[in-house]
């Protein structure tokens, strides 16, 4: 939540929102979620909520301000990873 904060701030500040993307990362073990395992690599531009099994959308693992109950975020050890690089033309 603190990193989706920051980036919210660059962007306040004038980075342009696409240069901002964030993939949902989960542990990789048997104990991931069926939900958090179909999320797993999924890529959003750091404005935009990931898109949860069921239609739920979040902003980062644990983040319940969306909508998500306590079976998409109660003990979960995903990750969000940011990075911050200009668009590129092809």
């Amino acid at each position: 939540a603190g990193r989706q904060q920051l980036y919210r701030q660059l962007t306040e500040d004038g980075i342009d929102p696409t240069w901002i993307t964030k993939q949902w990362k989960t542990r990789g073990d048997e104990k991931v979620r069926i939900s958090h395992r179909a999320m797993s690599g999924q890529t959003q531009y750091g404005h935009v909520p990931f898109n949860a099994p069921g239609g739920i959308k979040m902003q980062n693992p644990g983040d319940s301000s969306m909508g998500a109950g306590p079976a998409l975020i109660a003990r979960c050890r995903c990750r969000a990873f940011y990075k911050i690089a200009p668009a590129t033309s092809e």
